[in-house]
């Protein structure tokens, strides 16, 4: 099921996390904080330095989605840049399934594959939005 999507990754974490640093902690705590968690059509999985973040149902129109996507990553961007930690983060529409098993969740599909691929290309920093979903941004 096509899915809005969004998939970032912090920065010079690999670097952060050789140096010990306890901006790791603050990283987590950042994130564990913003307003996504308490949306109800959104759904949040963190892995290491990788934030996936997309719509649990396909009750709205995508554009609704998309909306909360980049306000998202414009709080993570804002909070997360006061620490002086930046991220590469992809919006798009594409296919991504999500259940949670009785011991696992299990992630997979075509939006996770392609924007980590296109994440590797991309050069800066923030946020980018694939031009498949460029009518979805009102």
């Amino acid at each position: 099921m096509d899915k809005a999507f969004l998939y970032i990754d912090i920065l010079g974490f690999e670097k952060l996390v050789r140096n010990n640093s306890e901006k790791i902690n603050r990283i987590f705590e950042i994130i564990d904080g913003l307003n996504v968690h308490n949306h109800f059509a959104l759904q949040t999985v963190v892995f290491s330095d990788t934030i996936l973040v997309f719509n649990k149902n396909n009750d709205y129109e995508n554009h609704y989605y998309v909306t909360y996507l980049i306000e998202y990553a414009q709080q993570l961007f804002y909070r997360l840049s006061l620490i002086n930690v930046y991220f590469k983060g992809i919006i798009t529409l594409g296919e991504f399934s999500f259940s949670r098993l009785s011991n696992i969740d299990a992630y997979y599909g075509l939006a996770l594959i392609d924007t980590y691929h296109d994440e590797s290309k991309v050069e800066g920093f923030g946020l980018f939005i694939n031009k498949n979903i460029s009518n979805e941004v009102v």
